[in-house]
């Protein structure tokens, strides 16, 4: 995401209009690649005319929104040639996803690889729905990946049959703002009038769909009771088991069966249902699910519910609550309002979630009613039970029938006082992220709080923005700590800026003991805290750069490609002969890093590894060696850059190639641009008609020698006939009198 995407998706505006079709588990990586190949054929038929783009996505990361660059359509599709080009596609960070998207922002399309340490790490879920980390010992073995599209609804169903027809596993289905809004803040759409939230939204599983349609068979139990009857209070028990709310109105027609143990059995099994899941949860239970024939027949019975029936539920003890609840969520406002009236009669805290979303109902008095309700229960005895609805609260704030910032404050206010304290902090463990979330800020806002232990239990939280969190209250937290215990684990933490921070409070309160953290973070892959060890060890004067010269010989991986890194980064042109030689190393990233070394030491004598590793055939470090020429421009020979246009038959090479070739003056890479405009590959002459065009609408004072001219003029003698009339046109009328 950037600055634009995130405006998009605050205004809804494309493509956040629409939907996000995305992967649930975690697909091996040829699996990701098929599924992704699918996606892009279709978006390539819509879009083939549109300019693409790329960025990394930080986002989840850590909130750095980096700005896009030009792509195109032969980039992403190299990316796609292989798995281990899509691997390598890759930033090599925790949760940074590839992104591409046309000019228009009409789709939005991203993936994640993690690197195999971080799938190998049974701990790290992240909080999000991008990660949820694959069994230890396939990890081992294979790399997997996850995938997001988020596009116009219209296209919804042509994606989804691509799939399908191509073997890949079926994608769902989401309302994209509530998908973002839960992936970054851990929140869905209150939304009570929806029958179901999209985002919430689950087929059943193949077992629970058998034995929901099991119990509406026909010839089944409506008419042959003696034999029916022991299976469907047994289907109905195991269906409540299995937790999947979506099931609660396709059993609800059972709480009114004459049997009294069915109607027991149902009563029981929705109880279940609900009693699993969070406050949240509970807005799907009044929706048909779609793996039934005829979902209107099946709930015909919920829809005609007669408000004077509620009474009935109070027969069923402590189930009643739940089937009130379910009640409150009723299309009728006569028996959303009935249902409420009876829940304000219940003090256990399991009637509190439904009252919260009726207090965002349509009809004022029935949202009235609820507030009254929730209001009488704001005291430190109800600490608990708010804290678990905290998501719906917060959501409330943020509602537009009505302002209930002040209720949320009062709520708020409790929560902070000491008798909540236990609450709060049973919060802290909650698998609902927003609970989670709100809780450690209510317990950082607190002044005689622990916030050490705070900082120390969000920095190993799964969740981000916790990280993030513990980051920011890391220098008020141990402002007078007394040892350096807690921030030497602080400064090996996986998250980036966690680190930076423990290292920076190490040096400032713990000299001594962050000697042995800062030296081993000159090897840290994240360019800003190999930086500040550097700072330091220079200031101890220590020859930083014959550490990383000593660790070119005896290491491998990660260490590896950071000693080349640092190396470039203290080092001196005499180094290059020391690192040329992993120019040719077998590890795409490696030859990454050597370029960005080579690029930072030498400023010329390099140029031939550049322009060697710029035909390469990963994707990542030809276009690291485009970015290295493109910073010192003119330093190869233009004759140079066109031998590798013309002979390479890699697609991203050949774009990169005619990048640098267009940032010659315009006099020289003319003759170019119109040969490359005759290339008998469609995007190629496509891009390079684009930048002729463009060269026709500049100018220039400076005017072109003969020799150039002649070249301009073969250059059209060459190609005049493939040419567009009015390109040539304007190529002669910009040297008509010169």
């Amino acid at each position: 995401m950037d600055k634009n995407f995130e405006k998009r998706l605050r205004m809804c505006r494309p493509p956040f209009h629409g939907v996000t079709i995305h992967v649930e588990e975690m697909l091996p990586v040829f699996l990701l690649r098929r599924t992704l190949n699918a996606i892009v054929g279709v978006l390539h038929d819509h879009w083939h005319r549109s300019k693409i783009f790329t960025m990394q996505d930080w986002r989840d990361h850590d909130g750095v929104m980096l700005p896009a660059r030009r792509s195109s359509w032969d980039e992403l599709l190299a990316i796609l040639a292989s798995d281990d080009a899509l691997y390598e596609s890759m930033a090599g960070d925790t949760l940074v996803k590839v992104a591409f998207f046309p000019k228009e922002r009409e789709f939005l399309l991203r993936y994640y690889i993690p690197e195999p340490q971080e799938l190998e790490d049974s701990s790290l879920t992240y909080g999000t729905n991008f990660y949820i980390p694959v069994p230890h010992e396939q990890a081992l073995d294979n790399r997997w990946g996850r995938l997001d599209l988020t596009i116009s609804p219209a296209l919804q169903d042509v994606v989804l049959d691509a799939c399908r027809t191509s073997g890949c596993p079926e994608p769902r289905s989401t309302q994209a703002k509530s998908y973002f809004l839960y992936l970054h803040k851990g929140v869905y759409d209150l939304n009570p009038d929806a029958r179901l939230s999209e985002l919430m939204e689950r087929e059943f599983s193949p077992r629970t769909n058998r034995l929901v349609q099991s119990i509406y068979e026909e010839g089944g139990f409506w008419y042959k009771p003696e034999v029916r009857l022991p299976f469907l209070t047994s289907a109905l028990q195991e269906i409540g088991k299995a937790g999947e709310c979506a099931a609660v109105t396709f059993i609800l027609p059972f709480v009114f069966s004459d049997i009294r143990t069915v109607a027991e059995a149902t009563a029981e099994a929705i109880g279940n249902l609900l009693r699993l899941h969070s406050s949240r949860v509970f807005l799907r239970c009044v929706s048909p699910a779609s793996c039934m024939e005829d979902p209107a027949a099946v709930n015909s019975t919920f829809r005609n519910l007669n408000p004077d029936r509620l009474a009935y539920f109070e027969s069923f003890g402590q189930d009643a609550v739940y089937l009130l609840g379910v009640a409150s969520l009723h299309c009728s406002g006569y028996v959303r309002e009935r249902a409420v009236e009876r829940l304000r009669t219940v003090r256990d805290g399991r009637e509190l979630a439904f009252l919260l979303v009726r207090m965002n109902d349509w009809v004022r008095r029935i949202a009235d009613l609820a507030k009254t309700a929730v209001e009488s229960r704001i005291t430190p005895e109800y600490a608990g039970h708010f804290v678990k609805t905290l998501g719906l609260i917060h959501q409330l704030k943020r509602s537009q029938r009505a302002n209930y910032s002040a209720l949320a404050d009062m709520v708020m206010d409790v929560l902070r006082l000491p008798e909540s304290r236990l609450s709060v902090l049973s919060g802290m463990e909650s698998e609902d992220v927003e609970v989670k979330r709100s809780c450690f800020r209510i317990m950082f806002g607190i002044s005689d709080a622990n916030r050490q232990e705070l900082v120390m239990q969000a920095a190993g939280a799964d969740d981000t923005l916790l990280k993030k969190l513990a980051t920011y209250a890391m220098a008020d937290a141990y402002r007078t700590v007394t040892s350096p215990d807690d921030l030497l684990a602080l400064a090996k933490s996986r998250f980036a800026p966690l680190r930076r921070e423990a290292l920076r409070l190490l040096l400032e309160k713990f000299p001594q003991s962050a000697e042995t953290p800062l030296r081993g973070a000159i090897f840290d892959p994240n360019e800003f805290i190999r930086q500040f060890a550097q700072r330091w060890l220079k200031e101890e004067a220590v020859s930083i750069a014959d550490v990383y010269r000593e660790a070119l010989h005896s290491s491998q991986g990660v260490r590896l490609r950071t000693a080349i890194e640092g190396l470039g980064e203290t080092g001196s042109p005499e180094d290059v002969a020391l690192l040329t030689p992993f120019s040719g190393h077998p590890v795409a990233k490696t030859r990454v890093s050597t370029i960005r070394a080579l690029a930072n030491l030498d400023k010329a004598g390099s140029n031939l590894i550049l322009m060697r590793l710029l035909a390469d055939n990963s994707l990542n470090v030809s276009g690291a060696a485009r970015r290295a020429l493109a910073a010192k421009p003119y330093v190869v020979e233009l004759e140079q850059l066109w031998d590798i246009f013309q002979h390479s038959t890699e697609p991203h090479v050949r774009a990169n190639a005619l990048s640098l070739i267009a940032r010659y003056p315009m006099w020289d890479r003319i003759p170019y641009l119109i040969r490359a405009s005759c290339d008998p590959d469609d995007t190629v002459r496509k891009d390079a008609l684009l930048l002729v065009r463009k060269w026709i609408a500049c100018s220039s004072f400076l005017n072109p020698s003969r020799q150039q001219i002649a070249d301009i003029r073969q250059a059209i003698a060459e190609c005049e006939k493939q040419l567009p009339p009015t390109i040539v046109e304007g190529i002669n009328f910009a040297i008509r009198n010169l």
